[in-house]
């Protein structure tokens, strides 16, 4: 089943730059490629036409699953959790997102949605999302420095 066009894009931009990731984008399905051409559309205007798309994973990596993470960004607690980062570069300037699984629980989806982008968090949100959200995103960043080191999960 396709995806409506006039259904939202679920994603986040800081307004300041700075950060080594700008923001975050929550896919409502696994097949992210059907869903990137309707990301473009909307961060067009944001950053200029898009011109180059990379990703730091491949078609055979799955998806981590955030709510399952020891939220310190560790599973089973000796194996790294490799976060999925994408890159946008258009003719203005490039955006760094953090791709949130699209299984992920909706409090920790949008409490991330939320630390990507620098937004203050509601009153009602969930304590814990929240704490994890900084750490997951703390992760990916350090990830995206090349200060930690990613594992697969062994089979």
């Amino acid at each position: 089943m396709s995806k409506p066009m006039s259904a939202p894009i679920r994603f986040t931009l800081a307004t300041e730059r700075g950060a080594n990731i700008d923001g975050a984008w929550w896919p409502e399905t696994a097949r992210v490629g059907n869903e990137l051409p309707l990301l473009v559309s909307a961060l067009n205007p944001l950053l200029g036409v898009v011109r180059d798309v990379s990703v730091n994973w491949t078609r055979s990596d799955s998806f981590p699953d955030l709510d399952a993470v020891d939220y310190d960004g560790i599973r089973n607690s000796l194996i790294p959790v490799a976060q999925r980062i994408i890159s946008l570069t258009g003719l203005k300037r490039t955006a760094t997102l953090l791709v949130i699984p699209y299984r992920t629980s909706s409090a920790l989806a949008v409490a991330i949605l939320r630390e990507t982008a620098g937004i203050a968090s509601a009153g009602n949100s969930s304590a814990k999302a929240r704490v994890s959200a900084r750490r997951i995103v703390r992760e990916a960043t350090k990830q995206l420095c090349g200060t930690v080191i990613t594992a697969k999960t062994p089979s």
